[in-house]
């Protein structure tokens, strides 16, 4: 009836990522807060009213957890067993709820060391805030890690709380597990590389701190071109030629309609590494000075 709370929706269409029915259910959406679930995951009986809590009583934008669960098979999922706790690369985790600074300069430093799950599937979302912001997710690999920098950079209440509700259902076949030949998956991380500049190089201009501090955005690229390729994309460079990769990244650039922001923000990285490199060779020329000096002291 018209009072339903619950709807589905289908698409035609198999998209291979959460990106379209993500935006499709946005569009449909009407409840004041907004949770993001995969085929390969679950959450405990009491998640949503734990952070749904949480929420409330902070007046939080994002409320985000730090763990989650994790169970290898559908049978165990199902008599709750063999559960196992598991995090990325959380430094320190909260013990109460606690709000990220709003000084996004710090943020940024906390960005930078890894202390932010990528996982969209770990918060909840005040819905006018995303609205109001107008993210939207796309339809590229590591898109979650995508959102959640976009939340990271624009909430100004961010609650980080201790509550374990998310599990995670290790799925052998699912979207993030597939693999593909050496180009499918190439192909596809260059693409989204592009795209995730593409997308923060606008997003990031609305947002009043990085429009005063140029700087700041120069941060987040360097995240998000840490992640996406020392994760992904550098495991291929020993074992492809790298003029076969240069013209997949190169067809992709052209694809997409070429990328400032990425071509000036590589141009950049490749300097400030030559320069470090520099350093290096000076340093390791002035080691091998004073184990001469040892090795002959005459």
């Amino acid at each position: 009836g018209g009072g339903d709370k619950l709807k589905f929706l289908s698409m035609k269409k198999n998209f291979g990522g959460p990106a379209d029915p993500q935006n499709l259910g946005l569009k449909f959406s009407r409840g004041e807060y907004l949770f993001f679930m995969d085929n390969d995951d679950a959450i405990t009986p009491t998640a949503l009213e734990e952070l749904y809590m949480q929420a409330k009583k902070f007046d939080a934008d994002v409320v985000h957890c730090e763990k989650y669960l994790e169970v290898e098979t559908e049978e165990n999922l199902l008599g709750r067993k063999s559960y196992k706790l598991s995090a990325y690369n959380v430094k320190k985790f909260v013990t109460e709820p606690t709000f990220v600074t709003e000084n996004f300069a710090e943020r940024l430093i906390e960005l930078r060391q890894g202390n932010f799950m990528w996982n969209l599937w770990t918060k909840l979302i005040r819905r006018d805030f995303f609205l109001e912001n107008e993210i939207e997710m796309q339809n590229i690999m590591g898109e979650d890690a995508l959102c959640t920098i976009c939340l990271v950079c624009s909430a100004k209440k961010y609650l980080r709380v201790p509550n374990c509700v998310n599990i995670y259902r290790v799925i052998d076949n699912s979207v993030s597990h597939k693999k593909d030949d050496w180009q499918k998956t190439f192909t596809k991380w260059s693409k989204s590389i592009i795209c995730a500049v593409n997308y923060l190089d606008k997003f990031l201009d609305e947002q009043e701190f990085f429009r005063q501090n140029s700087q700041a955005k120069f941060v987040v690229f360097d995240v998000v071109l840490n992640d996406f390729i020392n994760n992904y994309m550098l495991k291929m460079y020993p074992e492809v030629p790298v003029a076969y990769l240069d013209k997949i990244f190169r067809d992709e650039l052209e694809r997409s309609g070429n990328s400032t922001a990425l071509t000036a923000f590589l141009f950049n990285r490749m300097n400030i590494f030559q320069i470090n490199l520099f350093k290096q060779q000076q340093l390791i020329q002035q080691l091998q000075n004073k184990i001469q000096q040892l090795e002959n002291p005459s």
